[in-house]
């Protein structure tokens, strides 16, 4: 096969004549469809990576959530363990509850 074998696209834009041989159009529809291709995987990955990254700070949020609460529990045990340590010195109608805080006993008797 010539040259001349080949078929030739002609358009006029502006007055200025482009002609394409239809052997080049292959490369140009496979190059375009590449593009469109590849810049459709890329909004994927960009969906996945927000995705990633919402779940990412959900998980550090419940972690601050649940060490918050772990701290919350360890100070009430805390205080439960100073009540139950001045209790261990006192007789039965002098003492106090476990759920009280140790601030509201008297000045002086605090643990």
């Amino acid at each position: 096969m010539s040259e001349d074998d080949h078929a030739e696209l002609k358009a006029t834009i502006a007055g200025q004549s482009l002609a394409i041989i239809t052997k080049d159009v292959l490369p140009l529809l496979l190059l375009l469809v590449a593009t469109v291709g590849g810049y459709l995987i890329w909004l994927q990955v960009d969906q996945r990576l927000n995705l990633l990254q919402q779940h990412h700070i959900r998980l550090f949020d419940m972690a601050l959530e649940d060490k918050k609460l772990q701290r919350e529990t360890l100070e009430t045990i805390r205080n439960m363990l100073q009540i139950h340590d001045y209790n261990q010195t006192k007789p039965l109608d002098q003492r106090f509850p476990l759920t009280l805080p140790p601030a509201s006993l008297p000045k002086g008797e605090a643990p």
